[in-house]
């Protein structure tokens, strides 16, 4: 059995025809989840394919989006190969410039993400993933030990943002709930048509006016916009705009505007505000509020209007800690000689840990061992990126309480730290390189 969310296309047939992958035996394991998007494919054991063409999600160019890959296991966990590809120019092949946009190796699941590039074409395409047991498969590959899935991609250059509300209070307050005696539905000072909403006095919640709950919990950014008008307003008088998460239980305050100093009176002003660090719930409300000192100083509100976006922020600084599950991340270079290696390397991590420090650091690391090791071990340390590349590899480290790491060299970020012995990974960690 299995259950899957996204969009179901009618038809993929206009769509180059793509060459053949898959897995020959899903004993010991099969891609059981895929997540981006909207997607969620609990997808399960498919016997070495599975062709979920007429499922797709949006993607937009320029945008990151995470990804959740699952491996299902017949019996134990073992270390598996994942490589997605996605045909950009939509020419029935996985073989062009930035067309595999994930390879990495890992035990059970990774949480990762892609990057659609500006230059992809805009339309539907081929995604393929693929799952194979320790060794990265090719696109067009048949392999024992694995399996793959193929999904649909709508690649798109418009941005995905729709409009919450619009209000102009010409025949009611909409959505909008009047706080009180000094929230009133006025012909005074509109922006546009005959109507406005005028808050006036400092009586907090009367004089305020207040959205209904709005569904924004699948938000990743919201936009308001208004015009305002202000009115009798004394210097240091001021209004405000808050939200609240919970019902209207609490506010938290967005911004406000001060006479004498953000405006002055019997002008027409319009703001935009940008609301893109709050954790978004079908329960968030809005609110603006005037806190002045008399019925006499007034702010009239028209034009309001909010919109939401489902996008992701591009900047890697704010996503190099979500990119990856770094504590299940093995590099390409680690390569297992056979299944049974996993166990070995379970009874290793449980023998030996390090302290690294400090860290965050800004240019060495020192490492202080705990469990049992002997003299004549060796070690190799790596230091890999978010891309799960490695920028720093250190072999024949025979006395590592007494070893510097000299990361000084190396640009500012999030990055796994791995030592292995013997080939196989005793500890690893995450390390923020901030100089």
């Amino acid at each position: 059995m299995f259950t899957i969310t996204g969009f179901f296309l009618e038809s993929y047939v206009s769509m180059v025809e793509i060459c053949i992958s898959k897995g020959t035996d899903t004993t010991h394991e099969y891609i059981n989840q895929i997540t981006i998007n909207q997607i969620d494919n609990n997808s399960g054991n498919n016997e070495g394919y599975g062709d979920f063409r007429d499922l797709s999600t949006p993607l937009f160019l320029g945008n990151r989006y995470d990804i959740l890959l699952s491996p299902g296991y017949g019996d134990n966990e073992f270390t598996e190969a994942w490589s997605i590809w996605i045909d950009y120019n939509q020419d029935g092949d996985f073989e062009d410039e930035d067309e595999e946009v994930l390879s990495v190796r890992a035990v059970g699941d990774i949480q990762s993400e892609i990057h659609i590039p500006n230059h992809a074409m805009i339309g539907n395409t081929h995604m393929r993933i693929a799952m194979r047991y320790n060794k990265h498969a090719t696109p067009c590959q048949t392999f024992i030990f694995g399996e793959v899935e193929d999904y649909t991609i709508t690649l798109s250059d418009e941005m995905p943002c729709t409009e919450v509300l619009q209000n102009s209070f010409e025949d009611d307050y909409g959505i909008w709930i009047d706080g009180g005696d000094d929230c009133t539905r006025v012909r005074e000072h509109p922006k546009s048509g005959e109507w406005s909403v005028r808050l006036r006095d400092d009586t907090g919640a009367s004089s305020s006016m207040t959205t209904q709950d709005l569904s924004l919990a699948d938000v990743d950014e919201t936009e308001i916009n208004f015009s305002y008008y202000p009115n009798s307003m004394e210097d240091g008088e001021k209004f405000s705009l808050l939200i609240s998460t919970d019902g209207g239980q609490e506010y938290a305050n967005l911004k406000t505007w001060e006479s004498g100093r953000d405006f002055t009176n019997g002008s027409h002003y319009t703001e935009s505000i940008l609301i893109n660090d709050v954790s978004f719930t079908n329960q968030t409300r809005i609110r603006i509020m005037c806190d002045a000192s008399a019925n006499a100083d007034q702010i009239f509100i028209d034009d309001i209007s909010i919109t939401k976006c489902n996008y992701i922020d591009t900047s890697e600084e704010n996503h190099q800690e979500d990119q990856l599950d770094y504590h299940e991340i093995i590099p390409d270079g680690i390569i297992d000689n056979n299944k049974q290696e996993e166990q070995i390397k379970d009874q290793k991590l449980e023998n030996i840990t390090f302290e690294i420090y400090p860290n965050p650091t800004h240019g060495e690391l020192s490492f202080i061992s705990h469990g049992t090791k002997t003299s004549s071990d060796s070690y190799t340390i790596r230091l890999i990126n978010v891309q799960g590349d490695a920028v720093s590899t250190v072999s024949s480290i025979t006395n590592i309480d007494d070893y510097i790491l000299d990361v000084s060299s190396i640009s500012n970020g999030m990055y796994f730290l791995l030592i292995e012995n013997d080939n196989i990974i005793v500890d690893r960690q995450k390390i923020l390189i901030s100089k």
